[in-house]
């Protein structure tokens, strides 16, 4: 599993090969190369900037589940971006260039970083992936809870091998072998109950195996929590849900909302203005058009959206869309991929209904279906609904109730982990989807 850890290690390596490829050319083009060459502050600037880019291009998702193409591809488009960042701010608008050395030496560190910083990926995810591989981990289960974790581990990528066990008596020899990690997915009081394994497991831990409860474990591999393993009691004693109990931290969250909602108003009138005409152009009817939707302790409130399907799409009442939804427009589909037709949910954010970051607002008539037949569904609205959000992000588009079930367990996820650190990589990550157009 690539964590925390590693990312900001890789960073680290590639603020590195940055500094070495831009001292390498200011050698080939000066002849001569020193300390001093690192102590102005344009040189700064070009490897952060480079840092930044390379994160929202995504060059630090090395999970596995890209290609050394589309990989190398996000590498490039960083790269390239960075570097037009660069000049802008250093040819067009500042004045102060020292540390930048020129266009040549500049666009030569570019290629050199873009070449090692591929080459780098491309040795990580093969000797992760040869790792995770091997690595085995033993889940300890019951027969009840047996299938629903096999089915969550064949939906989704699982870096290593799991090896069951429902025999309680087998773990004994079981835990004397050095697995990747042991998870116990079983009743809390079934485990109190069974003394001699909580035993077994106590003394496997003291002795560095790393052991972890079904909530944490889903919580580290997949970044969600799993709703059909909790009860109130896992509410009562888990770690987390400061947001809650941090006044200063709300105040904060909610100035960056009026900074970023009217900083984003401003730059992009012209785009919803051009949506609206372009939306009028293809189909009949408003460009514009308002939705209910529940909010906060419930309140509902009314939206403003980009009109995206035909006007009598719910002619026969409401209906979840679907990903691939006949009721689009072709208009309609690109605004939904970039998430344009969404712009005018910024003022509802400058309104304070909304937030920038949080669970995505539901149409009442859905949510009380869901409440009816999800556990702790309700929960989604201790906080307030965002424009974008930890599901957005990391779940794909669906409109049915097993999606609301999948949505529901990254919002409780983030509700749970939620500060200023991880709102800004949900705004970067967002970036990452409106660029790459996997927007819903």
């Amino acid at each position: 599993m690539f964590d925390r850890k590693p990312k900001s290690l890789l960073m680290l390596t590639d603020l590195f090969l940055f500094a070495l490829s831009l001292g390498f050319l200011f050698w080939l083009r000066m002849g001569w190369f020193g300390i001093e060459v690192f102590t102005g502050l344009g040189v700064w600037l070009v490897l952060w900037t480079n840092l930044v880019c390379m994160y929202v291009f995504g060059a630090y998702d090395l999970s596995g589940i890209l290609g050394p193409l589309r990989l190398g591809f996000r590498i490039f488009l960083a790269v390239v971006f960075s570097l037009l960042i660069i000049v802008v701010a250093n040819y067009l608008a500042g004045t102060e260039r020292a540390g930048i050395f020129g266009r040549g030496i500049l666009l030569g560190s570019e290629i050199a970083f873009f070449g090692l910083a591929y080459l780098l990926r491309l040795s990580i995810v093969r000797f992760l992936g040869t790792i995770s591989d091997r690595a085995e981990w033993l889940i300890i289960t019951t027969k009840e809870m047996l299938e629903g974790i096999r089915s969550d581990l064949n939906r989704t990528h699982f870096p290593g091998r799991p090896i069951f066990q429902v025999n309680l008596d087998q773990v004994v020899g079981d835990l004397r072998n050095r697995w990747a990690g042991v998870v116990v997915a079983m009743d809390r009081r079934e485990l109190r109950d069974n003394k001699v394994l909580a035993k077994i497991l106590m003394d496997a831990r003291f002795n560095g195996q790393p052991i972890y409860d079904i909530c944490s474990f889903y919580e580290r591999v997949w970044k969600k929590v799993p709703i059909q393993f909790l009860d109130f009691e896992w509410f009562i004693s888990s770690e987390g849900f400061r947001l809650f109990s941090n006044p200063i931290g709300l105040k904060l969250k909610r100035l960056g909302d009026l900074v970023l909602a009217g900083l984003l108003i401003f730059v992009s009138w012209p785009v919803l203005v051009l949506a609206m005409l372009v939306i009028r152009m293809e189909s009949t009817g408003a460009a514009l058009y308002s939705q209910v939707r529940t909010g906060k302790d419930g309140k509902e409130f009314t939206i403003f959206k980009l009109r995206t399907m035909h006007t009598d799409a719910e002619q026969n009442g409401p209906q979840w869309a679907a990903a691939k939804d006949s009721r689009v427009t072709r208009v309609g589909n690109f605004l939904r991929k970039t998430r344009i037709d969404e712009l005018p949910q910024l003022f509802n954010i400058f309104k304070g209904e909304m937030s920038f970051i949080g669970p995505r607002p539901e149409r009442p008539e859905f949510n009380q279906m869901l409440e009816a037949q999800i556990p702790f569904y309700g929960l989604r609205h201790l906080v307030p609904p965002g424009l974008t959000g930890w599901a957005q992000i990391l779940y794909p588009y669906g409109g049915s109730v097993e999606d609301a079930v999948q949505k529901l367990q990254y919002e409780l996820f983030y509700i749970k982990n939620q500060s200023l650190v991880m709102d800004l990589k949900i705004v970067l990550r967002t970036i990452q989807v409106v660029l790459f157009g996997r927007g819903r």
